[in-house]
């Protein structure tokens, strides 16, 4: 869920008309005439905020149907009541993506990767505003309306919420936020020991085995696999897909294969989108599927959209993720998904709690923690940047 330092660019619609032209292609693979995007290289990712607007879409949406207790019956209502998943994943491909770029960016420039560059950026993006939202928590724990054990603050101090085996709900959405900064701390030290090629082959190796592990887990474990789901290895398909996809970008072959026309591209989107609906339902019906592969070929779909929609920055598509009210969600994405889970709580009684106040409740909290916490802190992350 972080953010590229230049989505406070003021002029949206000049970016993505920018990030829409070409210029040759400066990868140690890529041919002199090879054209490659200009993203690539340099400056703001076009269309990814408007595709965390989606993620935090989907995410306050399935809580928000859970709250109101209208959760409809048959495969549409298994999709509405699970929809924030597919969004949490979403959430991790550009996760990948966006760090692998910049990471390689930072490599190619400078011959290098500064790992304590990097981590500092990461902590005043992420700390900060998760710290006032714990500090709240921690009053409302003193309180008695919220419900956590030493156990629960032990994983939420850690970042290790996904290993939890009995979260609180107000708290428990930090098992996404926990992979998150496990992934930071590892990948980028992974990238700069194994160089951009070996690290293609371990996210490609892990990606092909996951779904292995994963069933054999569920041979082993058949009713207690649910506690082993959202642990690190097991849940990082989406994350290790958008990693993927950076990495392949400037590799003249797969530019050459990847960038089709509006049209087509546009009608591979609606497929891929599909797919992940058609993909989810299946799981849900099949065990075995939905634990071994599901995740496979959900990752596989969303590093579809992305690279798709961020090369159509100039069709309808392109220029509906590149709004401003999508660009302004998206900026408010990591808030909003801070603070949604405080109010969108099911089967509360504190009005509230309740809709529509846990709503307006949300993004009133999510806006004062962007605007008051996490703006000045991005400011001083930008100076860290090269």
């Amino acid at each position: 869920m972080s953010a590229d330092p230049a989505i406070l660019a003021v002029d949206v619609a000049a970016d993505a008309a920018r990030s829409a032209s070409v210029r040759p292609a400066t990868s140690e693979n890529a041919a002199p005439d090879e054209a490659a995007p200009l993203w690539l290289e340099r400056g703001r990712i076009p269309c990814l905020d408007g595709l965390r607007a989606f993620s935090i879409a989907m995410v306050f949406v399935e809580h928000a149907i859970h709250v109101s207790g209208t959760l409809p019956a048959g495969p549409l209502g298994r999709l509405l009541g699970n929809m924030g998943g597919i969004g949490v994943d979403i959430f991790f491909a550009i996760s990948g993506f966006l760090i692998t770029l910049l990471l390689l960016r930072e490599s190619r420039r400078t011959h290098t990767i500064s790992l304590k560059e990097f981590y500092i950026r990461r902590f005043l993006r992420l700390m900060p505003a998760a710290v006032v939202f714990l500090l709240v928590v921690f009053v409302l724990d003193r309180l008695g309306r919220v419900p956590m054990s030493a156990g629960n603050w032990v994983h939420v101090l850690t970042y290790t919420v996904n290993f939890d085996a009995n979260p609180t709900w107000e708290t428990g959405h930090l098992w996404s936020l926990s992979i998150e900064e496990q992934f930071y701390f590892l990948w980028p030290l992974t990238l700069l020991v194994l160089g951009a090629g070996r690290a293609r082959a371990g996210v490609i190796g892990w990606l092909l085995a996951a779904p292995v592990v994963r069933l054999a887990l569920l041979r082993v474990f058949p009713h207690d696999f649910g506690r082993y789901e959202n642990w690190t290895p097991l849940r990082v398909d989406s994350i290790a897909a958008g990693c993927l996809l950076a990495l392949v970008a400037h590799h003249p072959k797969f530019l050459r294969l990847a960038l089709p026309r509006h049209p087509a591209a546009l009608a591979l989107i609606g497929a891929a989108a599909l797919g992940l609906v058609v993909n989810f339902l299946v799981g849900t019906r099949i065990d075995m599927y939905g634990v071994a592969v599901e995740n496979s070929f959900r990752a596989a779909l969303i590093a579809v959209i992305i690279w798709l929609s961020i090369n159509q920055a100039s069709s309808l598509w392109g220029r509906l993720l590149d709004s401003r009210p999508m660009v302004t969600i998206g900026i408010l994405s990591y808030s909003l998904y801070l603070w949604q889970q405080l109010f969108l709580v099911p089967h509360a009684t504190e009005r509230v709690r309740t809709l529509p106040w846990a709503i307006f409740a949300a993004i009133a909290c999510a806006v004062a923690s962007y605007v008051l916490v996490e703006r000045p802190f991005l400011r001083l992350k930008d100076r860290f940047g090269r």
